[in-house]
């Protein structure tokens, strides 16, 4: 179960400050905060995913949920590199090194953790590294935004503080040899991150078609992968801002509402990672074309 996994900082005028935190997923629980709260901005609200319950400070502000949180453990950890993960410079990759305990503890691509640096507001970051890829060093994909300050200061020996491993990852022990099949990934913006160490997993044997949508060509991240990924992924960028003779052209699930029936099967497994609009309007069209439900992950499924 994830606890009390979620921060949202509220500004003087009471409107919750949704860029605060980097992890896509989440977006949708603005949704869940009661309307009759009364809360006093600034302030911060916790959440647990779980009962989808909010916390202001020790009082509950909906469902009769005890507040059974506990503190994070923060682990100290330090900046390898900074690059640009992409041309236009929107996002970064980051590699860090982290305790050996830590890095034992990351067993399932589509896990993640809190990073800050000096106490200041944490990010929620997705490993984009495999598991157990490089000993002790954690690979992270960092979508650049004014309203982290703290961002541009990072560099190459910066010291920063993870929390423990969160969340399950996705359910990938249904991809066994004997019981492999298509597989189709559907992604966004900043959650190709956990796809990237999905597939260097090793543990997807099927043949995967990978829809990864960004603005322009300028924004896809980990192209020099592409070629590597190959064998068995065929990567298919979606841009929704620019029109380009080598890709297709809008969201991801309009592109895949454009694709043929016979591309998707009842035998498919589709596996999501995105803005929760993204990923339910994606949902829509995959059960529309005959995937079960069932066979929809997240890795916060």
């Amino acid at each position: 179960p994830l606890k009390v996994l979620l921060r949202i900082v509220f500004d003087d005028a009471g409107n919750p400050c949704v860029s605060h935190y980097s992890y896509p997923r989440f977006t949708h629980a603005l949704e869940w905060i009661p309307r009759d709260a009364k809360v006093s901005p600034p302030t911060t609200l916790h959440l647990d995913m779980e009962t989808r319950t909010w916390y202001y400070r020790k009082t509950v502000l909906h469902e009769s949920v005890k507040d059974d949180s506990e503190k994070e453990t923060w682990t100290d950890a330090t900046v390898l590199s900074v690059q640009d993960a992409c041309p236009s410079g929107k996002t970064l990759f980051w590699r860090v090194q982290v305790s050996p305990k830590l890095f034992d503890s990351y067993k399932n691509p589509g896990q993640f953790v809190q990073l800050r640096m000096n106490d200041k507001d944490p990010l929620f970051l997705a490993m984009c590294s495999a598991p157990f890829k490089e000993a002790n060093v954690f690979e992270f994909l960092v979508k650049t935004t004014p309203n982290i300050p703290w961002l541009p200061t990072v560099k190459s020996g910066t010291n920063v503080q993870l929390t423990d491993i969160m969340g399950n990852g996705f359910a990938l022990e249904q991809f066994t040899e004997s019981n492999t099949c298509n597989v189709i990934m559907c992604v966004a913006g900043s959650g190709i991150a956990p796809i990237k160490a999905c597939i260097e997993s090793g543990k997807v044997k099927s043949d995967i078609r990978l829809y990864y949508g960004e603005w322009t060509a300028n924004d896809l991240c980990f192209t020099a992968a592409y070629t590597e990924w190959s064998e068995n992924v065929n990567v298919i960028p979606c841009l929704s801002r620019e029109s380009n003779g080598g890709y297709r052209h809008g969201h991801v699930q309009d592109v895949l509402e454009r694709e043929d029936d016979t591309v998707l099967s009842l035998s498919c497994t589709a596996i999501l990672c995105g803005m929760p609009e993204m990923e339910e309007s994606v949902r829509t069209v995959l059960l529309r074309k005959g995937i079960p439900e069932k066979r929809i992950l997240t890795n916060l499924s």
